[in-house]
């Protein structure tokens, strides 16, 4: 017997990993610190339903990092929720151990009706793989509730303070806060001492079909930076979102933004303001530049695998 359990806060249909944020197509361009941030499982959550008693994973950690002013079950650990009265609430976190592989028991003794769950995954380490436990005579399966929403999700690019640095367990970084609180998906692409803005992240925020886009990256550029990268950031934003609009039949969102290579606008009758010069010499100035994305998140698929005694909970 199969399961379908889709994996929450991921920006493209496929990335390297199931756990991963960003898409093996952007290996060999991204700088190694962005790729190698990428590979944690920040912002990511697993949906499911259950009427088990108990409820226990095991999992391995993808490079088993720590951090001597950050608590490990924020680094590496898990967090459990569940939709109980209409919102999400806190069940419990697991602990990670002292090696790569976790086996633990986040809470039994729970009246047997079926609940749904929301698994936070590690912020500053990866996850190679997952498994869920339930009593061997309970069932698990996708979500019936399509919670948090996925239509038009939140995406945030920054810093560490994105990604999560120092939340104490996964659910308490401030993007998955808000994420719960407005119940709609948040996309983290926050990457610690990074958020530099790169341009390959600035494509792949553009195909996101999202409602908002958070930018938080000041606390890791300088001055220099942001003078030579914010505008071809912004540009290469619009241009990865106008080939994916012309490509789809969603409805336009339009918004100002200069660009070298846009038309100047023609000034209102009877005016007098000279046109803004953003080039330097030509005057040539800022015009519309419409902006969407198609992409969704598929859901993934993992096959179940029941333990041999049958007192042993079945893993998922």
């Amino acid at each position: 017997e199969g399961s379908s359990f889709p994996v929450y806060g991921k920006s493209r249909e496929s990335t390297f990993g199931r756990y991963t944020r960003l898409p093996g197509s952007v290996a060999d361009f991204a700088r190694r610190p962005v790729w190698d941030l990428g590979l944690h499982s920040a912002g990511l959550a697993v949906r499911f339903r259950s009427n088990s008693t108990t409820i226990s994973v095991r999992w391995t950690n993808t490079f088993c990092n720590s951090m001597n002013h950050m608590a490990p079950t924020g680094v590496r650990g898990l967090d459990l929720y569940a939709w109980v009265d209409g919102g999400w609430r806190f069940v419990n976190c697991a602990r990670p151990g002292s090696g790569k592989t976790t086996e633990s028991r986040i809470v039994s003794d729970m009246v047997p009706e079926e609940r749904e769950y929301m698994l936070y995954l590690p912020l500053y380490d990866g996850i190679d793989s997952l498994s869920i436990g339930v009593d061997s005579c309970a069932m698990i399966g996708a979500p019936r509730l399509s919670y948090p929403v996925r239509e038009h999700p939140i995406v945030f690019y920054g810093t560490s303070i994105l990604q999560g640095g120092c939340s104490s367990r996964p659910g308490m970084a401030h993007t998955n806060i808000l994420s719960r609180r407005l119940n709609r998906e948040a996309i983290n692409l926050g990457f610690s001492g990074n958020g530099q803005l790169d341009y390959e992240i600035a494509h792949l925020m553009a195909e996101v079909d999202a409602g908002v886009f958070v930018l938080d990256f000041v606390p890791n550029v300088t001055v220099e930076q942001i003078e030579t990268k914010l505008l071809p950031f912004y540009i290469a934003f619009s241009e990865t979102a106008i080939r994916t609009r012309r490509s789809s039949s969603s409805r336009i969102q339009s918004f100002p933004i200069r660009s070298s290579t846009c038309r100047p606008p023609r000034p209102s009758a009877g005016s007098t303001r000279p046109l803004p010069n953003t080039t330097g010499g030509s005057g040539k100035a800022a015009s519309a530049i419409s902006t969407t994305s198609a992409r969704r998140i598929c859901w993934a698929t993992t096959a179940r695998r029941p333990w041999t005694a049958s007192t042993s909970p079945t893993w998922e």
